[in-house]
């Protein structure tokens, strides 16, 4: 809308310093607001979808476009199966490259925290971070010797989700 504006107010400028020809209040106030509805017509859908914006586009008229709302994705987290470890992993960062961190936590099968870990990681991008998490915790089930056999042979198998 202000660039809409700043458009018309430009043009009327030159129309009077170029062509020595004084553009009405009421025809600059028309042409502001046929390029508002052009822009309109044109648009994808930018609104931010707040009170004050929906209450100014009707005051000119244009009903808007608002966004698609944000797609909500349920996820669960599911104990592992019996005599297996979970690892759970994250990290970020504030930008690419940014302050960044990561995290993980150990659990069984009956949901049980077995252990866990989080740092800074300096500065570096999130994959960096993730990656670095994932690192992290393979080292940590070597040291706590999760990949190993128990007494009764049975495998203790490490799942990364």
């Amino acid at each position: 809308m202000i660039g809409a504006g700043f458009y018309a107010i430009w043009h009327a400028r030159n129309a009077l310093c170029f062509q020595h020809s004084i553009l009405l209040p009421s025809s600059l106030f028309h042409s502001i607001w046929m390029q508002l509805h052009e822009i309109n017509f044109l648009s994808t859908g930018t609104m931010k979808n707040t009170v004050t914006e929906l209450c100014i586009l009707h005051q000119i008229g244009i009903s808007g476009r608002p966004s698609k709302a944000p797609r909500i994705v349920e996820v669960m987290w599911h104990a592992p199966s019996i005599h297996q470890i979970k690892i759970n992993t994250d990290g970020a960062a504030c930008g690419s490259p940014s302050l960044a961190g990561c995290g993980g936590i150990f659990r069984d099968h009956l949901g049980q925290v077995l252990g866990c870990f989080a740092g800074n990681l300096g500065v570096t991008t999130a994959l960096e971070a993730e990656l670095r998490a994932v690192i992290h915790a393979i080292q940590l089930a070597s040291q706590k010797g999760f990949e190993s056999m128990d007494q009764r042979q049975r495998k203790l198998s490490l799942l990364f989700s």
